[in-house]
């Protein structure tokens, strides 16, 4: 968020993505937000027009999706980061449909330096033996952290790495015991025994949220990973892929907020292309 504190907390963010904002600090912090605004909203015409490319939708049926997105109006009311997120997404997903294999690799490579989950659509390239991307997305991911450390010293990272990210991949970056937020806030309220906030779980065992947590988040990703064929080059094929990957990473997430939700524009434009195709309106409505 932008902010015109000299300290903000780095939960869960990384330090890289602060850069982002880093021209604004300059100005009064209203002034600072409404430049934000639209700079995010003059985003959503590069990602609509390639929304539009890859899916074939019309301009209005794209404009008509963000305008019902939820998670659009609460990043816009809380001047969060993910609408820049998508962009570096769809267009690292448009990159590798046109045959930009290292392009498409980098945007992902410094969309994971910004939000950490994005670092598992590398696993798309490895799946389909894009050597070439995935090499691009790991050096541009070390790149961004290079950039970082140079401008905020290693001290900063080195928490964020021992204490804020073993937290965070714990579920316990934010409240940790919202049921709706999250597989791992479920958890928590069902095995973890804390007095103020869940004196009374269901069982309190360590041991059982310590193996469940990684096995269901399997179960949401590993159906993703294991459907990607190397061989099918169908552009269709491709974006369901990207979309399911996507998805997947999102199910997963220890901190799902209802901002970060914007990114499934991606995957419900693309099933909507699907359906609209297929004739299939009712499961498109729903």
């Amino acid at each position: 968020d932008v902010c015109s504190s000299d300290l903000i907390g780095l939960l869960p963010i990384t330090p890289f993505s602060t850069l982002a904002v880093w021209p604004l600090t300059g100005l009064a912090p209203l002034t600072a937000k409404h430049i934000w605004i639209l700079l995010n909203l003059g985003l959503l015409i590069p990602i609509g027009w390639m929304l539009r490319a890859m899916t074939r939708l019309s301009y209005q049926q794209i404009a008509l999706a963000f305008t019902l997105c939820f998670p659009l109006y609460r990043n816009l009311l809380f001047g969060q980061f993910y609408v820049l997120v998508l962009l570096l997404i769809v267009a690292a997903c448009w990159s590798y449909l046109r045959g930009f294999r290292v392009l498409a690799g980098a945007l992902i490579g410094m969309a994971a330096a910004c939000k950490v989950f994005p670092a598992l659509l590398l696993i798309f390239f490895l799946q389909r033996r894009e050597w070439r991307a995935l090499v691009a997305g790991i050096v541009a991911g070390l790149a961004a952290v290079a950039m970082s450390v140079a401008v905020f010293g290693w001290n900063v990272h080195r928490t964020w790495l021992y204490q804020i990210l073993p937290w965070t991949l714990r579920g316990e970056g934010l409240q940790p015991y919202t049921t709706s937020a999250s597989i791992s806030g479920v958890l928590h309220c069902l095995f973890l025994s804390e007095p103020q906030w869940n004196p009374q779980p269901w069982h309190s065992s360590p041991l059982c949220y310590a193996l469940l947590l990684p096995a269901t988040q399997m179960m949401f990703l590993a159906p993703a990973v294991l459907l990607i064929r190397k061989d099918d080059r169908r552009q269709s094929r491709i974006l369901l892929e990207w979309s399911a990957l996507l998805t997947a990473a999102l199910a997963i997430s220890t901190i799902p907020t209802s901002y970060n939700f914007v990114l499934m524009a991606l995957p419900a434009c693309v099933l909507a292309s699907v359906l609209l195709q297929r004739k299939r309106y009712g499961w498109l409505a729903a």
